[in-house]
């Protein structure tokens, strides 16, 4: 593996053997990290290796300077997975709001470059990319940034109620929301494996029109719904878990 990647560094797992069948790399929403995969990992099934991705400037990745481009970024996540040396043989990727439009971004990246069994993408709850077309609060001082990107659902209750801990996150949730910014407008090519969107109920943003949109990024996806809000990592992991179980049975495995 490239000398650069510190997998350690760069990842969260809670499998503590290899030889999964399928590795499944979560992405998070917009300033989160790696632990918000934990809930996916304890409803998964034997033989899955769910894997929380630390991206730039935050966690373990701290000193790293955080990224703004989603093309960069994307290009972080690929790297880490193709240097992974316990991936298996499948493919998952999962990305929560900002970590889907990541997700589909990365996926992009990993059809077109080293061989990687990817399997499919699954979109939890719509990305705040669809809303962020001319957004005039990107660069707006942290109060009114703060609040837009609340009434978006963007930030956790818990991180808003801490002053400390929203002061070491600002800088991430600002990055974040730059790179969705920066491919505003636009739409990822078609990838050759499915999307699956799926939406909380309980999500003030959920949007059928939103999920079906994603599903187009990819080929034989589908949409569902689940009991839950925003994060849907936390809030809806076992109907996560049983979206990624068809995909992986439609993808053949």
């Amino acid at each position: 593996m490239p000398e650069d990647i510190d997998i350690e560094r760069r990842t969260a797992r809670w499998r503590a053997d290899g030889g999964a069948d399928v590795t499944v790399y979560c992405l998070p929403h917009a300033g989160g990290g790696a632990a918000t995969a934990r809930a996916l990992a304890l409803a998964a099934p034997p033989g899955w290796d769910v894997v929380g991705i630390r991206l730039p400037g935050r966690e373990q990745r701290l000193a790293e300077q955080p990224v703004c481009a989603m093309g960069e970024l994307a290009a972080d996540v690929a790297a880490t997975v193709r240097s992974d040396p316990r991936r298996a043989p499948n493919v998952v990727l999962i990305g929560q709001c900002f970590g889907a439009a990541l997700a589909v971004t990365v996926a992009g990246l990993l059809g077109d470059g080293a061989p990687v069994g990817l399997a499919g993408v699954v979109a939890a709850s719509p990305p705040e990319s669809t809303f962020l077309n001319g957004a005039a609060w990107v660069d707006a001082a942290d109060t009114e940034f703060l609040t837009e990107l609340d009434r978006l659902g963007g930030v956790p209750a818990a991180v808003l109620a801490d002053e400390e801990l929203l002061e070491l996150v600002l800088p991430v949730l600002r990055s974040d929301v730059a790179a969705l910014h920066s491919i505003a407008g636009t739409a990822p090519a078609v990838l050759d494996v499915p999307v699956v969107a799926v939406g909380g109920i309980g999500d003030p943003l959920h949007d059928e029109r939103v999920l079906a949109e994603w599903v187009t990024y990819g080929r034989g996806g589908w949409s569902a719904r689940a009991d839950g809000g925003h994060f849907l990592l936390g809030d809806a992991p076992a109907t996560l878990a049983a979206e990624i179980g068809a995909l992986l049975r439609r993808h053949g495995n």
